[in-house]
């Protein structure tokens, strides 16, 4: 620790690149390169060309905020944490993600899909199928079974074939007539 009551006349081969103010509590202006640890500014911070090397206005004219009603993306975007989009998006490549729009289905409208494979898990909600679904025509199966659960109307005789012996057959509020 150095102690200095008055001024003190220091000289080296650097000293003319030292601040005059090192303690930044008269200077509003670092003309020369600084690196802060953890640095508190009480006020307004002004970059006046570059941010981390790119020259800010450019970078501030090319980005999407959240308040444009319009947007018109030129380049590839690679979404790695997938893209939601409300409404109104225009493609001109006609392809998003390399797909084509007339292959893309969406969840908020009537559509009639033209592809017989989809690979991934696949939910339908309000599925309406028209003739067989694997050989297999659900409308009737629906019909013609007996549910595990759900109350039934039987107009036809049941008939349970297994050798004349019940085997593990629970029945509640069965109306025989």
């Amino acid at each position: 620790v150095i102690n200095v009551k008055d001024e003190v006349n220091i000289t080296g081969s650097f000293m003319e690149k030292f601040l005059p103010n090192p303690g930044l509590l008269e200077t509003n202006r670092i003309s020369a390169r600084a690196n802060f640890r953890s640095l508190i500014v009480e006020g307004s911070v002004i970059v006046s060309e570059n941010y981390n090397n790119k020259n800010l206005q450019d970078l501030l004219q090319d980005v999407i905020y959240l308040t444009d009603s319009y947007a018109h993306v030129t380049s590839v975007k690679n979404f790695t944490k997938g893209l939601s989009v409300s409404n109104g998006i225009i493609s001109t490549s006609e392809r998003v993600g390399g797909i084509p729009l007339s292959s893309i289905i969406t969840t908020n409208t009537e559509q009639t899909i033209l592809m017989q494979t989809l690979n991934g898990a696949v939910v339908f909600q309000n599925l309406l199928v028209q003739g067989l679904y694997s050989g297999i025509n659900i409308t009737k199966l629906d019909l013609e079974t007996v549910k595990l659960s759900g109350d039934q109307f039987f107009p036809a005789t049941l008939v349970f074939e297994n050798d004349g012996r019940m085997v593990d057959l629970t029945a509640t509020k069965m109306e025989i007539s």
